[in-house]
């Protein structure tokens, strides 16, 4: 082992092993030229890179990092105990490296002075701020959090995030990527919230939360795989679930601007209150607003379109695309995506519609036709806008509802099996003369 003491100790020219020195440097040091050969190298003040190549075959430990030109680690292992900075007044400064084992990053990364590109070949754990100047960052193993916030954050320009794992160790995640890419390819475990602000799109592949998951500002988001949290908040232009498996404990919003909100089959969405909206006001009645597959909540479903068309794609037999106690959609149509696949609008939560103080309601507004299939139960439509409807009226196997005029209408096929203890009125409207209305309190908005 060589100990060189404490100060600065400067490398002007290059700096050759014969493969069995261990260098330790008790104080700062500046590189300038390439560093090869050595075993192993620990400078336990802060080093200043300004050659392009440090090379050992076993593990590299520095504490503050400052990088004066773009800069290649190749080791077994390698740890910054403090903070990694491109030069003051130098920003964009790339950081490479190739390793066998793992980094470990204990301080911030480009907080003082943003780093160009950071890529990482192995695993690699980080306690802070990773910072680049609209440029990529990206790490092929897994990816390990061990302080209470991780920040990654690539600037306002094309820079991407592309991650595998993340072990997050219940700590939270903010990822923010400006006109560039988010990939989440692998899975995201043991996080507490997990935030992605920002993005011109956003790929996720499998995520595990404690908290809350929150995408904005992206231009396209995609959730392909499951996600699981307290709750989930998605508001971008366009939104894709593809084979997605959502299931949070409280509420889904999912909103959309300028695009389609698609859920192909083989989705499903569970949540207490979800909702599901495109104000997406460039579309017209051929438009596609929202592609719905299956959603089921303990409460409220929520589908609705400023402009455009709800479609519902087909579910295996025995299940329905909406399960919930109170089901409101709105949009120019809602029509099955086959017309030759009828569409289960509600299926029941146990037994029987909701509870005596929340009754199944499917709210239906603005809608040019719906050929519904509904399951085992009476299903009761309400038309909460017009008050000479609001009704509650049975609907039959494969019944079709049709627009006349401006009022939802539908034939009454009969009324049977009401249970009085969920009502606690019964009056205003006829149907086949019998008085039925919901009372004040029931009514839905």
């Amino acid at each position: 082992m060589t100990n060189v003491g404490a100060g600065e100790v400067g490398f002007l020219d290059t700096l050759t092993g014969s493969g069995v020195e261990n260098l330790v440097i008790a104080g700062n040091a500046r590189f300038d030229d390439v560093v090869s050969a050595l075993a192993s190298l620990t400078v336990t003040g802060v080093s200043n890179f300004n050659t392009g190549n440090i090379t050992t075959a076993g593990a590299q430990s520095y504490g503050a990092g400052v990088l004066g030109t773009d800069v290649t680690i190749t080791a077994s292992d390698v740890t910054f105990t403090g903070n990694v900075d491109s030069a003051a007044g130098q920003p964009g400064s790339n950081l490479d490296i190739a390793l066998t084992g793992a980094a470990a990053f204990l301080g911030d990364i480009g907080a003082q002075e943003r780093l160009g590109s950071l890529a990482i070949n192995q695993d690699a754990s980080f306690a802070g701020a990773v910072l680049t100047a609209d440029a990529d960052v990206s790490v092929a193993g897994t990816m390990t959090l061990v302080g209470p916030l991780v920040t990654v954050d690539t600037g306002s320009g094309p820079g991407d995030i592309i991650l595998a794992d993340i072990d997050a160790q219940g700590n939270d995640l903010t990822l923010s990527a400006g006109t560039g890419s988010i990939f989440l390819n692998g899975s995201a475990v043991d996080l507490n919230n997990f935030a992605i602000n920002g993005a011109d799109q956003v790929n996720l592949a499998a995520v595990t939360a404690l908290g809350d998951v929150s995408v904005t500002g992206a231009v396209t988001a995609t959730i392909d795989g499951s996600l699981v949290a307290q709750s989930l908040s998605v508001r971008v232009d366009n939104g894709y679930l593809q084979n997605a498996d959502v299931a949070v404990a409280d509420a889904v919003y999912i909103e959309t601007n300028q695009g389609s909100l698609v859920m192909v089959d083989g989705t499903r969405i569970s949540g207490n209150y979800v909702s599901l909206v495109n104000r997406d006001v460039t579309l017209d009645e051929n438009d596609t607003a929202i592609l719905v597959s299956q959603i089921n909540a303990g409460n409220e479903i929520r589908v609705g379109a400023t402009q455009g068309n709800i479609l519902v794609t087909p579910v295996p037999a025995g299940e329905s695309n909406f399960s919930g106690n109170v089901l409101r959609i709105g949009g120019d149509t809602l029509v099955p995506a086959s017309p030759a696949d009828p569409v289960d609008l509600t299926s029941l939560a146990g037994d029987r519609f909701g509870t005596p103080d929340l009754p199944s309601v499917i709210s239906v507004t603005d809608l040019v036709a719906i050929n519904s299939r509904i399951a085992s139960q009476p299903v009761f439509l309400i038309r909460p806008d017009v008050l000479n409807e609001n009704s509650l009226r049975e609907l039959s196997l494969a019944q079709t509802l049709e627009a006349v005029g401006d009022t939802q209408r539908t034939t009454v096929v009969q009324l049977v099996l009401l249970d009085p203890a969920i009502f606690t009125a019964i009056s205003n409207v006829g149907a086949e003369e019998e008085p039925v209305r919901l009372p004040e309190a029931q009514l839905v908005d």
